[in-house]
């Protein structure tokens, strides 16, 4: 009896050990996504495309408008001190479609846009690379957001993390992304009040521990006026980057006749 006492309370304390392990040797949720979000964005080169789609409801005026965005970037040596970026943005509003050609490559900016094109000093455009829209949206986010939330496996080998943002956490880790929607949203107009709720985040992380999929949707109310008329705009937005074969080497294709482009400035062209 003595000895099969002694047998169950080793093997308990084996149990107890080995439970111990597992549990210390798997990386919590928080830490699998803070190092997909940084190993992403320390690739060097990149495919992505970033979607962003706002349904703008407009009550006073009984309309509404949807104003879908699609960037492709291609960009190579973006941990150095020249990266060539190649940026096609495509946007859509009221039946009218624009397109927008930028390529960077030592110290110009190379725009086609509206049928013509020009070479601008990167000095003035440094907002126009289509890196600061990716990197105002791929944010690592708190422990305390994430300490309860389970990362599911997915078939192919990737993991899907889903997480709602509460409101008081949204400009501190999304501030950046949330100006530049609201400015583009409320172009031409004086904003006069502005409330974002409902967020939503769902990140999908490949088998080598990339981001693949980064997607956040939440629902933007805002008072504005132009000219004297105020109006209240309900926008639900949804901004999307996808990764193509994140750690692999990519080829970036200048635009064809690039280095004949006319040098303008930013004041000279709107920008």
């Amino acid at each position: 009896m003595k000895t099969t006492m002694k047998f169950l309370s080793l093997m308990l304390a084996l149990l107890l050990i080995c439970s111990t392990l597992v549990a210390c040797g798997k990386p919590t949720t928080f830490e699998v996504v803070t190092d997909a979000v940084n190993k992403t964005l320390a690739l060097d080169s990149i495919s992505a495309t970033m979607e962003m789609t706002m349904d703008m409801e407009m009550a006073s005026l009984g309309t509404s408008v949807e104003v879908p965005m699609t960037t492709t970037i291609k960009a190579s040596g973006l941990q150095s001190d020249a990266p060539v970026i190649l940026t096609e943005l495509t946007m859509s509003m009221m039946g009218i479609e624009m397109e927008t050609v930028n390529y960077v490559e030592g110290e110009y900016m190379y725009m086609t846009m509206l049928g013509e094109s020009y070479k601008v000093k990167m000095e003035d455009m440094t907002d126009y690379d289509g890196m600061n829209d990716i990197d105002n949206l791929i944010k690592a986010l708190p422990e305390a957001l994430l300490s309860e939330i389970e990362a599911t496996e997915n078939a192919d080998g990737t993991k899907t993390v889903k997480v709602e943002v509460p409101n008081d956490m949204l400009d501190t880790i999304y501030g950046e992304l949330l100006a530049q929607v609201q400015q583009s949203a409320a172009e031409g107009a004086t904003v006069d009040s502005c409330n974002i709720t409902e967020a939503a985040v769902e990140i999908t992380i490949d088998k080598d521990g990339y981001i693949s999929v980064y997607d956040m949707s939440f629902l933007m109310e805002m008072g504005m006026s132009v000219e004297g008329f105020s109006m209240d705009v309900s926008a639900d937005v949804e901004a999307k980057v996808t990764y193509e074969n994140p750690g692999e080497p990519v080829t970036v294709t200048p635009p064809e006749g690039y280095q004949d482009f006319p040098e303008a400035n930013a004041d000279e062209i709107g920008l």
